[in-house]
């Protein structure tokens, strides 16, 4: 085996283990936690960075703990491998080969992931599939900046679709079976979801699942969903200034939706949706701000590792404590 295929095959053990560990934590303390925070857009916020955490942290510590080798590799730095002796090194060149039972888990890691990946993008090609048909069929309508698509016949749809262009799928038959009011709610509760960028943020979500137990991932979306369908709620009914119109809106369309995929006005927690309504008629405007809060925090997680040269190697003293927990593993499980 090449130390190349070592160091990857390394890699994958190290991210899916950090992964795996942060995710149990997580699921045990996630809990207690988000039920302290009243506020549903900041409690859907904080339960979409704690969806994602796992993978990203596993990724960040394989990145940092690698970042000594890529300067050494470009000619920017010395090689500080040469200086550690015998000990398991973590870097492309010098990586020792695995024992043969952590490779056969690796490889199974990777397959299983490689799976997984592709329902979750075939799933997600199917859906944009259905969305293209349904949105030639209807006509089209837009309400500020969001395209509503107004689809004929059934099914009774109400849905805000489209990561980067926001469309709300609306069926027809829709106008029959609510009232006037509720239709006008259901509608402010899709464009709420747009406003919240919702559906990326599920898209997110579902891809950093992949990386995560399966019964864990399925628990963070379904933790998020619920809190964005309340703040979405809650948006609604600020917007209209009328939370008990949204209420009976929610009732009306829980009681004609089919199941379908996407965001239909929710039909989760039904009845602790209608009470945080009647609690708060009012509402509250929550913008989310976990998807620019992740997306500064990975620049600065990945720029920080490589600022200078030379020292790099010392940083937060994961590299050398990695390569001493890889040595530990090595001699557990015994050399190849």
């Amino acid at each position: 085996m090449t130390p190349g295929l070592s160091f990857a095959v390394t890699a994958v053990l190290m991210f899916a283990a950090v992964s795996a560990t942060v995710s149990v934590v997580v699921a045990v303390a996630r809990g207690s936690i988000l039920a302290r925070i009243r506020s549903a857009a900041l409690r859907a916020d904080v339960a979409w960075l704690f969806g994602v955490l796992p993978p990203t942290l596993a990724l960040v510590l394989v990145f940092c703990t690698a970042a000594p080798s890529i300067p050494a590799l470009a000619g920017l730095d010395g090689d500080h491998c040469l200086d550690h002796g015998g000990h398991g090194h973590f870097c492309p060149t010098h990586a020792p080969v695995p024992p043969v039972a952590l490779t056969v888990v690796a490889g199974a890691i990777v397959a299983w992931t490689l799976v997984r990946s592709a329902r979750l993008v075939i799933g997600e090609w199917r859906g944009s599939r259905r969305v293209h048909v349904l949105s030639r069929l209807g006509r089209l309508r837009r309400t500020q900046g969001i395209e509503e698509v107004w689809v004929p016949g059934s099914p009774r749809l109400c849905h805000a679709v489209g990561w980067w262009r926001p469309r709300v799928l609306v069926s027809d038959s829709l106008r029959r079976v609510v009232g006037v009011g509720e239709l006008r709610a259901a509608l402010a509760h899709e464009h709420a979801h747009h406003r919240r960028r919702d559906p990326l943020a599920i898209l997110i979500l579902r891809t950093a699942g992949v990386f995560q137990p399966p019964a864990l991932a399925r628990l963070a979306e379904q933790e998020f969903r619920d809190a964005a369908e309340m703040a979405a709620d809650a948006d609604a009914a600020h917007e209209l200034g009328d939370g008990l119109l949204v209420a009976s809106a929610l009732v009306a369309i829980t009681r004609v939706s089919i199941a379908a995929p996407g965001m239909a006005m929710g039909r989760d927690a039904v009845e602790r949706r209608v009470h945080a309504l009647l609690d708060a008629p009012s509402g509250e405007v929550g913008r989310s701000l976990a998807l620019p809060v992740a997306a500064m925090t990975l620049i600065v997680l990945a720029v920080a590792p490589n600022i200078g040269v030379g020292e790099t190697h010392h940083l937060l003293g994961l590299h050398q404590g990695v390569e001493g927990l890889l040595e530990v593993a090595i001699e557990m499980f015994g050399h190849p």
